[in-house]
């Protein structure tokens, strides 16, 4: 029997907030070396980072963090869009692992961009840094490009490279979507590191992830009722 009124809403939210929670807390699992990097890289002097740090991360991200974030949307997409389906749910892990090598070879593309971005920010900032502001708007786009790549494999059975090729065409070509995903992320990543750090390890990212594929998941259903 399924609770209405003030009961059944406050049961409903129980419900979203643990999902979100066990979400959040099994991506931690995973990914707890690439985030303790990742905020001594953000807190230390910068002539105490290592290029060791970098390497350790761009070896992370394709073989665990980005597989692992893409499984969280999967999962995050079940939720929005299939959610009719309460049958057919998988658990998070069988996400993680159907199709790996797959996720691997697209997160490799997404890692070189990174690796790529990295190195040019450091060399061309050190040689003429007036191309520093350059260099964070794009790193900024191919923050927003990745996030918008990964809800992309999610939603659609599109070949890697086609896949990127159109996700690139979106990201440039929406700007709504673009400040909207920018946006959500720099809040929730910014009040968490700065403000409530205790939401890192439970919510922020699978929250991020959830309001970042709702806007994309919304403009592309817009997007197509416009053709």
């Amino acid at each position: 029997m399924q609770r209405s009124g003030f009961f059944g809403n406050l049961s409903g939210l129980a419900g979203w907030i643990s999902r979100l929670a066990m979400l959040n807390l099994q991506w931690v699992s995973l990914n707890l070396p690439v985030l303790i990097i990742g905020f001594y890289i953000l807190f230390t002097p910068m002539e105490t980072i290592l290029p060791i740090h970098f390497v350790l991360m761009l070896i992370w991200m394709p073989l665990v963090c980005l597989p692992s974030t893409i499984a969280v949307v999967i999962k995050i997409r079940e939720w929005i869009v299939m959610k009719e389906h309460i049958g057919g749910q998988q658990t998070y892990w069988s996400y993680l692992k159907e199709n790996y090598s797959r996720k691997i070879f697209f997160s490799l593309w997404l890692t070189l961009y990174w690796f790529i971005w990295i190195a040019a920010f450091f060399f061309l900032n050190m040689l003429l840094p007036v191309l520093g502001t350059v260099l964070v708007f794009i790193g900024l786009v191919l923050f927003v490009y990745t996030l918008n790549s990964i809800s992309m494999y999610a939603h659609y059975d599109i070949p890697n490279r086609p896949l990127l090729k159109r996700t690139f065409s979106i990201t440039i070509s929406s700007p709504f979507l673009f400040i909207a995903v920018l946006a959500i992320n720099v809040f929730s990543w910014y009040f968490s590191v700065t403000v409530f750090p205790i939401l890192i390890p439970f919510f922020t990212v699978s929250i991020s992830l959830f309001v970042s594929f709702w806007v994309f998941y919304r403009a592309r259903l817009n997007a197509n009722q416009n053709t």
